[in-house]
This record gives C-alpha cells, sequence and structure tokens, in this order.
C-alpha cells in the first residue's frame, strides 16, 4: 500500500473523485473528456462556493431508515449516472482487472476481495493504531513519546482528533500492560465479529477527523462538481486507499489509506433508470455473502446505516453494487474512478434481498486475521531505557474523574510506599505499601471514588531516602 503520512492534518480534506461504472458513456453534465482543475482552481471554487457565488450547497439527505426516505429522496439524491451494462461487464473482465492491480500496485488483488482484513501492508500504519514511535509495534515507548508531546495520527487512539491527550496516553499504556490487553478502538483486524467495536470506530473518525461531509455539494461539470459519487471515493480512498498515480489534479490525496480498512465503494442504483445513489459499505459480520452483515456509510452525513427491513423497505427495486478502486482511467467521467465490484445485491419490491453479482474470489471466511499485540517491554534494548534515577511523574489526566495514573522509576532495587494525603496531611489511600522493586519503571493507579473533590498529594518514600510529592486535583 502507498505509505501514509506520518503528519496529522486535520485541514479541509478536498475529496478525490468518486468511482463509477461508466465505461464508455457520455457524462450527463458535459465538460471535455480528461481535463481537470489545478488545486488552486479547485480552493477559488470551494472559497467562493461558501460565499455564495458558485452553485453549491450543504444538502440535508434523507436517512436510509427513515420512514419517509422515498418522499423526500430527489434528484438531489439521485445523483450519480450508471452504466448497468459496465456492471456485468465488470465481471467478465475481473480476473484480467485484478491481475493489473497486482501488477502496477504495493497491493494486489486479495486486499480487494478480502472485505475482513486492513488493506495497508502494515498494521500499525493506520489511524489510531497507537504505534507513535512508527516502529511497526505498540509498546509502553510509545506512551513515553505520546507523553513527550509527540503527535500523529498514529497517536490519537480514541479518534476524537486530538492526539497524544492524556486519554490516549492511558489507552496506549493499558494496551501495553499485558499480551492479553483488550485491543485498541482502531484496531480493526482484532474486532473480527465485534460489529459494535467496528460501527463505533467508524463513526468517531469520520466525525472527529474525516472532513468529506463538509465539502459542499455542487452539480457541475466533471471537473467541477461534487455529487454523491465523489463524496463515497474520496471516503474510499482515505480509508482503503490507493496506490495509483492516476489520480485526477483536483482532488486532494494527503489523506489516502490513513485510516487503513476496509472501506468500500457502494452505488445503490435504479437498474431501470441507471441513476444512483453513491455511499460506502463495510463489513462487520463474518459473511460477505449476507446483506445483514454489512453497514452502509452515508458520506455526505457520517451517517452510519445498519441494513434492517425498513431500510431494504425503502430501497425497493434497487440494487447495491459493493465495490473497490480499479483506476482513473474513465473517459465518459474523468472525475469517476473504474471499479471492481466484489458483491452485488437486489432488492426485489418487497425488500427481499438476494445476490445478483459475485466475485468467484471473493474471500468468505476470514481465517486466522493478523493482529496488533502489545509489545510490553520497555524499547529494543532494554538496558538502554532504565532510568538513571528515582522519580515520580505528574499524574495524568490531571485534574481526573474518578481514576488518575502514576508512573515512578527506580536506578536501583528498593522497598516503595505510595500514599495519598489530602491537604490536611491524612492518609486517606495507600497505593503502595513497603513493596521491593527492582530498577525500572512502574506504573500504577489512584481511584479517587468515595472521597470528597479537591487536592490531594501522592508522596512517594523509599528505603533508601528518596522522598517525593505530586499535587494531584480530584474534580467529580
Amino acid at each position: 500500500m502507498k505509505k501514509l503520512s506520518n503528519k496529522l492534518s486535520l485541514s479541509k480534506k478536498i475529496a478525490i473523485g468518486t468511482a463509477s461504472l461508466l465505461y464508455g458513456v457520455t457524462s450527463l453534465f458535459g465538460g471535455q473528456q480528461g481535463e481537470s482543475v489545478s488545486n488552486d482552481a479547485w480552493n477559488t471554487f470551494y472559497n467562493s462556493s461558501k460565499q455564495g457565488t458558485a452553485q453549491s450547497i450543504k444538502k440535508a439527505l434523507p436517512s436510509l431508515e427513515s420512514p419517509d426516505f422515498n418522499q423526500k429522496a430527489n434528484s438531489n439524491y439521485w445523483d450519480t449516472p450508471i452504466d448497468e451494462n459496465g456492471f456485468e461487464n465488470n465481471f467478465s473482465r475481473k480476473e484480467q482487472s485484478l491481475e493489473k492491480i497486482a501488477e502496477t500496485r504495493d497491493y494486489g488483488e486479495d486486499d480487494i476481495l478480502n472485505p475482513h482484513a486492513q488493506p495497508g501492508d502494515t498494521l500499525t500504519n493506520a489511524y489510531g493504531s497507537g504505534d507513535v514511535n512508527l516502529t511497526g509495534e505498540v509498546s509502553p515507548d510509545d506512551a513515553t513519546a505520546a507523553q513527550n508531546g509527540v503527535q500523529n495520527y498514529q497517536s490519537d487512539v480514541d479518534g476524537d482528533g486530538i492526539p497524544s491527550s492524556a486519554t490516549d496516553i492511558t489507552q496506549i499504556q493499558n494496551f501495553t500492560e499485558n499480551v492479553f490487553s483488550s485491543p485498541l478502538p482502531g484496531h480493526w483486524n482484532s474486532h473480527l465479529g465485534n460489529p459494535e467495536a467496528k460501527d463505533n470506530w467508524v463513526s468517531i473518525t469520520s466525525v472527529n477527523v474525516d472532513s468529506t461531509s463538509a465539502i459542499p455539494y455542487h452539480d457541475d461539470n466533471p471537473e467541477n462538481r461534487w455529487i454523491s459519487g465523489n463524496y463515497a471515493a474520496q471516503i474510499y480512498l482515505n480509508y482503503f486507499g490507493y496506490d495509483g498515480d492516476d489520480i485526477p489534479v483536483k482532488y486532494d490525496t494527503t489523506q489516502i489509506g490513513k485510516f487503513n480498512l476496509p472501506m468500500y465503494w457502494v452505488n445503490l442504483h435504479n437498474p431501470i433508470t441507471g441513476i444512483g445513489h453513491g455511499m460506502n459499505a463495510f463489513l462487520v459480520g463474518n459473511d460477505p455473502t449476507n446483506i445483514y452483515h454489512w453497514r452502509l456509510f452515508e458520506p455526505q452525513t457520517d451517517e452510519v446505516i445498519e441494513i434492517n427491513e425498513t431500510v431494504l423497505n425503502n430501497i425497493s427495486g434497487k440494487r447495491i453494487k459493493i465495490s473497490g478502486i480499479q483506476d482513473f482511467s474513465g473517459v465518459g467521467a474523468p472525475d469517476m474512478p473504474i471499479i471492481n465490484g466484489i458483491i452485488g445485491f437486489d432488492i426485489d419490491s418487497s425488500g427481499n434481498s438476494s445476490i445478483y453479482s459475485q466475485d468467484s474470489e471473493l474471500i468468505l471466511n476470514p481465517g486466522e486475521l493478523p493482529t496488533i499485540t502489545p509489545d510490553t517491554t520497555v524499547g529494543i534494548d532494554k538496558k538502554k531505557y532504565l532510568p538513571e534515577g528515582y522519580n515520580l511523574q505528574q499524574n495524568y489526566p490531571n485534574p481526573f474523574n474518578s481514576q488518575t495514573n502514576i508512573k515512578y522509576s527506580l536506578p536501583v532495587g528498593d522497598n516503595v510506599s505510595l500514599n495519598v494525603r489530602d491537604i490536611r496531611g491524612s492518609n486517606v489511600k495507600t497505593l503502595v505499601n513497603k513493596v521491593h522493586h527492582e530498577e525500572g519503571n512502574y506504573k500504577t493507579s489512584f481511584d479517587a471514588s468515595g472521597l470528597s473533590s479537591g487536592m490531594y498529594f501522592i508522596e512517594m518514600n523509599t528505603d533508601k531516602g528518596f522522598k517525593e510529592t505530586i499535587k494531584a486535583i480530584y474534580v467529580k
């Protein structure tokens, strides 16, 4: 896969062109084939649209889960033209297409055909992985790096858009305590069979980190427009990734593959009219041939949609095509990539689903996926990281609500006591009671449940004479 940028960018992401099956179909919106506009031209359009000088709107889309969906879904919803013959031809030339991908990209056909697994070649090269030091593993050193102010997208493990926060540090430390620790929220492969964890991660990152939904909707010629298919392709490229060098220059490519999870391009379309709606999908169950094991994702509103009877009734008579991106060689619509379908579902007039197209090599059984396991040692050369002196670090978070963490270090073996005192000097809790420690770095926690809000003093004493006190503020 394309190497991911290590610099966290929360700036406006100008979406990447959208997936399409327009094999030789002339664009319904005009414009010369093969043309594209520069980033400067797009920025001019983007800024003018915010000032009301361009024909752009931020539309309120109806939800597929809404009972009145069909009353509200109009031409602003059904806006992406589809060549239904292209769908079928897509499968007949599948083998040649996937061989092309394998020859020209750092990822092979198995990535597109495996909806269970992260497509990137390095699991930790993903948003929120916890690999703050970029070493390919998650260890206590990564928590230390986050404490020291290293900020990249790997360090935003809770997906709130704020890297190396106190919560991020705590979660990395908890994960690296032992090899049986629960995975971090962004460890996609580790959440196999856990739909809730996958739903939450997509919801959190799409709202707090990815800003595709903030792009103004604009129906124009292919060089300038932003219609549903464009939003869907931007999400695909940001989440799944893409290694080709043929992306039209109007698109921002700085976020490609940042999330490293199998988010697909989807066209929900009417096979009779040939008009559809671009969105995305990701697999939360273990069976990609079961439509209920998929989630739909609306990139214009950041809505994760559980497929149920209401949704299927709302889209009766439509088709759901789930696809990966092959390249951007289309001529009928130069802003749209060519796609490779992995599976297609037909929804009949009664809301019942059936498979109308399926790649014969679609990976049905996830098997045993590679996962991120914690490295519980500190550093590659442990002696290199042994403390040079005694140290009691400031608790984190501070101020805190209910629980906070305390780290301390010893350069030699010693007996350690950690006590918590109130402002009157009374001992309210003993955290460590004259326990012998070998040289090294240690961590404990202080649970203030049952105590009053206020200032407390955490005091460390050792038999060899070290004494240090820090202030901790408890806020209920």
